[in-house]
Protein backbone atom coordinates (compact mmCIF):
# COMPACT_ATOMS: atom_id res chain seq x y z
CA UNK A 1 0.00 0.00 0.00
CA UNK A 2 2.86 2.19 0.82
CA UNK A 3 4.60 1.51 -2.50
CA UNK A 4 1.21 1.84 -4.35
CA UNK A 5 0.63 5.35 -2.33
CA UNK A 6 4.37 6.17 -3.87
CA UNK A 7 4.34 5.18 -7.55
CA UNK A 8 0.67 4.22 -8.03
CA UNK A 9 -1.15 0.72 -7.52
CA UNK A 10 -1.25 -0.36 -10.91
CA UNK A 11 2.76 -0.54 -11.18
CA UNK A 12 2.73 -2.60 -7.83
CA UNK A 13 3.11 -6.36 -8.17
CA UNK A 14 3.54 -8.00 -4.59
CA UNK A 15 4.50 -12.13 -4.82
CA UNK A 16 3.23 -13.89 -1.46
CA UNK A 17 4.14 -17.99 -1.27
CA UNK A 18 1.58 -18.68 1.51
CA UNK A 19 -1.84 -18.45 -0.14
CA UNK A 20 -4.12 -17.43 2.94
CA UNK A 21 -1.71 -14.75 3.57
CA UNK A 22 -1.91 -13.31 -0.08
CA UNK A 23 -5.44 -13.53 0.18
CA UNK A 24 -5.81 -11.50 3.25
CA UNK A 25 -3.20 -8.75 1.48
CA UNK A 26 -5.77 -8.53 -1.17
CA UNK A 27 -8.61 -7.77 0.81
CA UNK A 28 -6.61 -5.14 2.90
CA UNK A 29 -5.71 -3.50 0.11
CA UNK A 30 -9.05 -3.20 -1.57
CA UNK A 31 -10.42 -2.24 1.51
CA UNK A 32 -7.56 0.82 1.31
CA UNK A 33 -8.24 1.71 -1.71
CA UNK A 34 -5.63 0.05 -3.13
CA UNK A 35 -7.25 -2.84 -5.21
CA UNK A 36 -4.92 -2.56 -8.08
CA UNK A 37 -2.61 -3.65 -6.56
CA UNK A 38 -1.75 -7.01 -8.04
CA UNK A 39 -1.12 -9.63 -5.49
CA UNK A 40 0.38 -13.27 -7.16
CA UNK A 41 0.37 -16.35 -4.41
CA UNK A 42 3.32 -17.86 -5.77
CA UNK A 43 7.03 -18.40 -4.87
CA UNK A 44 9.18 -14.95 -4.23
CA UNK A 45 12.03 -17.24 -5.83
CA UNK A 46 10.80 -16.84 -9.39
CA UNK A 47 9.78 -13.51 -9.42
CA UNK A 48 6.73 -12.71 -11.75
CA UNK A 49 8.28 -12.54 -15.54
CA UNK A 50 4.87 -11.70 -16.53
CA UNK A 51 5.10 -7.87 -15.80
CA UNK A 52 8.85 -7.44 -15.81
CA UNK A 53 10.93 -5.42 -16.41
CA UNK A 54 10.85 -3.78 -13.00
CA UNK A 55 12.36 -0.18 -12.54
CA UNK A 56 12.23 -1.60 -8.35
CA UNK A 57 12.94 -5.03 -6.81
CA UNK A 58 12.11 -5.45 -2.69
CA UNK A 59 12.78 -8.51 -0.88
CA UNK A 60 11.35 -8.74 2.74
CA UNK A 61 12.52 -12.05 3.03
CA UNK A 62 16.46 -12.94 3.61
CA UNK A 63 18.39 -14.89 0.54
CA UNK A 64 21.64 -16.50 1.29
CA UNK A 65 21.84 -15.91 -2.46
CA UNK A 66 20.22 -13.37 -4.48
CA UNK A 67 17.91 -15.36 -7.19
CA UNK A 68 19.26 -14.37 -10.58
CA UNK A 69 15.59 -14.05 -11.85
CA UNK A 70 15.39 -10.70 -9.87
CA UNK A 71 18.28 -9.68 -11.31
CA UNK A 72 16.86 -10.74 -15.15
CA UNK A 73 13.31 -9.18 -13.98
CA UNK A 74 15.26 -5.86 -12.99
CA UNK A 75 15.66 -3.36 -16.04
CA UNK A 76 19.09 -1.87 -16.72
CA UNK A 77 19.65 1.09 -14.55
CA UNK A 78 16.93 -0.55 -12.39
CA UNK A 79 17.66 -1.75 -8.35
CA UNK A 80 17.38 -3.90 -5.95
CA UNK A 81 17.26 -3.95 -2.00
CA UNK A 82 17.47 -7.39 -0.43
CA UNK A 83 18.46 -8.61 2.91
CA UNK A 84 21.46 -11.20 2.82
CA UNK A 85 21.23 -14.04 5.48
CA UNK A 86 24.49 -16.49 6.44
CA UNK A 87 23.96 -18.67 9.38
CA UNK A 88 26.64 -17.04 11.37
CA UNK A 89 25.81 -13.21 10.92
CA UNK A 90 23.43 -11.94 8.60
CA UNK A 91 24.95 -8.92 6.29
CA UNK A 92 22.33 -6.86 6.04
CA UNK A 93 21.00 -4.88 3.21
CA UNK A 94 22.12 -5.24 -0.44
CA UNK A 95 21.73 -2.26 -2.20
CA UNK A 96 22.26 -3.39 -5.93
CA UNK A 97 22.09 -2.02 -9.24
CA UNK A 98 21.89 -3.44 -12.40
CA UNK A 99 23.52 -2.88 -15.96
CA UNK A 100 23.75 -5.30 -18.67
CA UNK A 101 22.51 -8.14 -16.39
CA UNK A 102 24.31 -7.71 -13.70
CA UNK A 103 23.63 -6.02 -10.29
CA UNK A 104 26.67 -5.22 -8.22
CA UNK A 105 26.56 -2.55 -5.54
CA UNK A 106 27.05 -2.59 -0.87
CA UNK A 107 25.72 -3.27 1.94
CA UNK A 108 23.46 -1.20 3.78
CA UNK A 109 21.51 -0.88 6.96
CA UNK A 110 21.78 -4.34 9.46
CA UNK A 111 18.63 -6.78 9.22
CA UNK A 112 17.51 -9.99 9.89
CA UNK A 113 14.33 -11.37 8.00
CA UNK A 114 12.69 -14.85 7.79
CA UNK A 115 14.57 -16.69 5.51
CA UNK A 116 13.22 -17.60 1.95
CA UNK A 117 11.76 -21.14 2.10
CA UNK A 118 14.17 -22.66 -0.33
CA UNK A 119 17.52 -21.33 1.31
CA UNK A 120 16.18 -21.47 4.78
CA UNK A 121 18.29 -23.64 7.12
CA UNK A 122 17.16 -25.02 10.74
CA UNK A 123 18.53 -23.25 13.57
CA UNK A 124 19.57 -24.84 16.70
CA UNK A 125 17.96 -23.48 19.92
CA UNK A 126 18.86 -23.20 23.71
CA UNK A 127 21.66 -25.03 25.05
CA UNK A 128 23.42 -26.86 22.61
CA UNK A 129 24.02 -29.94 21.33
CA UNK A 130 22.29 -32.39 23.69
CA UNK A 131 25.07 -35.18 24.46
CA UNK A 132 28.10 -33.17 23.58
CA UNK A 133 31.39 -34.71 24.48
CA UNK A 134 34.34 -32.66 24.94
CA UNK A 135 37.39 -33.31 22.76
CA UNK A 136 39.61 -30.89 23.06
CA UNK A 137 40.27 -28.03 25.56
CA UNK A 138 42.11 -25.05 25.04
CA UNK A 139 41.72 -21.53 25.72
CA UNK A 140 42.03 -17.80 24.42
CA UNK A 141 42.73 -14.03 24.84
CA UNK A 142 40.22 -13.38 22.46
CA UNK A 143 37.22 -12.33 24.18
CA UNK A 144 33.76 -13.34 21.88
CA UNK A 145 32.22 -10.01 20.96
CA UNK A 146 35.63 -9.62 19.11
CA UNK A 147 34.53 -12.21 16.25
CA UNK A 148 30.74 -12.85 17.14
CA UNK A 149 29.40 -9.58 18.56
CA UNK A 150 31.19 -7.11 16.26
CA UNK A 151 28.91 -6.89 13.02
CA UNK A 152 32.03 -6.09 10.53
CA UNK A 153 34.58 -9.15 12.37
CA UNK A 154 31.40 -11.55 12.32
CA UNK A 155 30.58 -11.04 8.65
CA UNK A 156 33.83 -11.30 7.67
CA UNK A 157 34.15 -14.63 9.80
CA UNK A 158 30.42 -15.63 7.71
CA UNK A 159 31.80 -14.74 4.36
CA UNK A 160 34.67 -17.17 5.40
CA UNK A 161 33.05 -20.35 7.14
CA UNK A 162 30.44 -22.30 6.31
CA UNK A 163 27.38 -23.70 8.12
CA UNK A 164 28.19 -22.15 11.37
CA UNK A 165 25.67 -21.20 13.94
CA UNK A 166 26.68 -18.46 17.28
CA UNK A 167 24.39 -18.35 20.06
CA UNK A 168 25.52 -16.57 23.05
CA UNK A 169 23.32 -17.74 26.00
CA UNK A 170 23.77 -15.45 29.10
CA UNK A 171 23.92 -16.69 32.69
CA UNK A 172 24.09 -13.48 34.35
CA UNK A 173 24.20 -9.77 33.38
CA UNK A 174 28.27 -10.51 33.12
CA UNK A 175 28.84 -13.99 32.53
CA UNK A 176 27.47 -16.67 29.89
CA UNK A 177 28.70 -19.27 27.19
CA UNK A 178 28.93 -18.57 23.70
CA UNK A 179 27.88 -21.15 21.52
CA UNK A 180 28.83 -22.39 18.18
CA UNK A 181 27.82 -25.10 16.24
CA UNK A 182 27.52 -26.73 12.70
CA UNK A 183 24.42 -28.94 12.68
CA UNK A 184 25.58 -31.11 9.78
CA UNK A 185 28.19 -32.58 11.56
CA UNK A 186 27.28 -31.95 15.21
CA UNK A 187 30.50 -30.09 15.50
CA UNK A 188 30.81 -27.80 18.42
CA UNK A 189 32.28 -24.87 20.29
CA UNK A 190 31.95 -23.25 23.87
CA UNK A 191 33.65 -20.23 25.41
CA UNK A 192 33.14 -19.32 28.99
CA UNK A 193 32.83 -16.32 30.37
CA UNK A 194 32.51 -16.61 34.42
CA UNK A 195 33.46 -12.96 34.91
CA UNK A 196 37.52 -13.63 35.17
CA UNK A 197 39.39 -11.65 32.65
CA UNK A 198 41.37 -13.96 29.85
CA UNK A 199 42.37 -16.24 29.30
CA UNK A 200 38.85 -17.68 28.56
CA UNK A 201 38.03 -21.61 28.66
CA UNK A 202 37.16 -22.87 24.73
CA UNK A 203 35.92 -26.41 24.30
CA UNK A 204 35.47 -28.55 21.28
CA UNK A 205 33.77 -31.51 19.89
CA UNK A 206 32.91 -33.24 16.79
CA UNK A 207 34.71 -33.48 13.47
CA UNK A 208 35.04 -29.91 12.66
CA UNK A 209 37.14 -27.67 15.04
CA UNK A 210 34.66 -24.95 14.47
CA UNK A 211 35.79 -22.14 16.78
CA UNK A 212 39.46 -22.47 14.76
CA UNK A 213 37.58 -21.88 12.09
CA UNK A 214 36.45 -19.21 13.16
CA UNK A 215 39.37 -17.55 14.91
CA UNK A 216 41.73 -18.35 11.56
CA UNK A 217 38.65 -16.24 9.70
CA UNK A 218 39.09 -13.47 12.13
CA UNK A 219 42.46 -12.70 12.02
CA UNK A 220 42.16 -12.96 7.89
CA UNK A 221 39.87 -10.23 8.37
CA UNK A 222 42.09 -8.42 10.92
CA UNK A 223 45.43 -8.88 7.87
CA UNK A 224 43.08 -7.50 5.51
CA UNK A 225 43.28 -4.20 8.21
CA UNK A 226 39.75 -4.76 9.83
CA UNK A 227 37.41 -3.51 6.92
CA UNK A 228 34.11 -1.77 7.44
CA UNK A 229 31.21 -3.55 6.00
CA UNK A 230 31.21 -0.64 3.51
CA UNK A 231 33.79 -2.56 1.21
CA UNK A 232 32.47 -5.46 0.83
CA UNK A 233 31.37 -5.53 -3.10
CA UNK A 234 27.81 -7.53 -3.84
CA UNK A 235 28.13 -9.23 -7.25
CA UNK A 236 25.20 -11.31 -8.51
CA UNK A 237 25.10 -12.38 -12.42
CA UNK A 238 24.72 -15.86 -14.47
CA UNK A 239 27.86 -17.06 -12.77
CA UNK A 240 26.12 -17.40 -9.35
CA UNK A 241 26.62 -14.12 -6.15
CA UNK A 242 29.75 -13.11 -5.05
CA UNK A 243 30.73 -10.95 -2.06
CA UNK A 244 34.10 -9.41 -1.82
CA UNK A 245 36.14 -7.37 -0.04
CA UNK A 246 37.24 -3.67 -1.79
CA UNK A 247 39.93 -2.71 -0.21
CA UNK A 248 41.56 -0.77 -2.38
CA UNK A 249 39.31 1.82 -2.49
CA UNK A 250 38.10 4.03 0.85
CA UNK A 251 35.50 3.13 2.50
CA UNK A 252 32.02 4.05 1.18
CA UNK A 253 29.17 5.58 3.38
CA UNK A 254 26.74 3.00 4.48
CA UNK A 255 23.95 3.93 1.40
CA UNK A 256 20.16 4.20 2.78
CA UNK A 257 18.65 0.95 1.93
CA UNK A 258 15.29 3.13 -0.02
CA UNK A 259 13.75 2.75 -3.18
CA UNK A 260 14.50 6.09 -4.86
CA UNK A 261 17.65 6.67 -7.02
Amino acid sequence: ALLAERVGAENVVSVEVDAAIAQRARVALDAAGYGQVTVITGDGVDGWADRAPFDRVIATVGVEEVPYSWVAQTRSGGRLVVPLSNTYQAPGVAVLDVAGGVASGWLGTPAVFMGLRAQRVPRPHGVYPDGRVTEQVSSTELHPYRWAGDRAAATAVGQRVTGIHKHYEAATATTGTQWLFDPVTGSWASVDLDGSPPPYRVEQGGPRRVFDEVIAAYRWWLDAGSPPLSQWLVTVSTNGQSMSLNTTHPPRPIPAAGVAS
